[in-house]
C-alpha cells in the first residue's frame, strides 16, 4: 500500500473541485444551491509544504465555481503558539490578497456553552446531566 500525505490528498481534492465542481446529489437532475465547507486543513511541516498549502488554497479561491467557506481556528497552542500564529496570519493574508473575505467570530466561552446547553435541555424538557 502506498502512502499519500494529507497535503497530497487535499491538493487532489481541490483540483477535482476546481475542475468539476460538485455533482448533483439527487437523481432528478435538479441542481440545489451548494456550499463547500473546508473545516480541516492539512498540517504542514516546513516552508515548502506550507507554500504548497497556500498555493493550493490560492488556486481554490481564484477558480472555484461554488461558494466556499474555509474555517480557520486560531486558538493558541502553548508549545508552538508563536509559529502557529505566524502561519495562520500568513495564510489569512494570503487568502485575503486573492479575494477571500474574512469573517471573524468571538470565541465561545465555557459559560456560554453551559447556558446554551441548559436552555436546550429546558426546551427539550430534559433533566440536567
Amino acid at each position: 500500500m502506498e502512502y499519500i500525505s494529507k497535503l497530497d490528498e487535499f491538493e487532489t481534492f481541490v483540483e477535482r473541485i476546481r475542475k468539476y465542481g460538485l455533482l448533483p446529489t439527487s437523481f432528478t437532475g435538479e441542481s440545489k444551491p451548494s456550499l463547500l465547507l473546508i473545516d480541516d486543513l492539512p498540517m504542514t511541516n516546513g516552508k515548502a509544504a506550507f507554500g504548497r498549502l497556500k498555493g493550493c488554497l490560492h488556486h481554490l479561491v481564484n477558480s472555484t465555481q461554488i461558494p466556499t467557506t474555509i474555517l480557520i481556528t486560531d486558538y493558541g497552542n502553548a508549545d508552538s503558539a508563536e509559529y502557529n500564529a505566524r502561519c495562520l496570519e500568513e495564510l489569512k493574508l494570503s487568502l485575503e490578497s486573492c479575494g477571500a473575505c474574512k469573517v471573524a467570530f468571538n470565541p465561545i466561552t465555557v459559560n456560554a456553552m453551559k447556558k446554551i446547553l441548559f436552555r436546550i435541555c429546558q426546551m427539550e424538557q430534559r433533566k440536567k446531566l
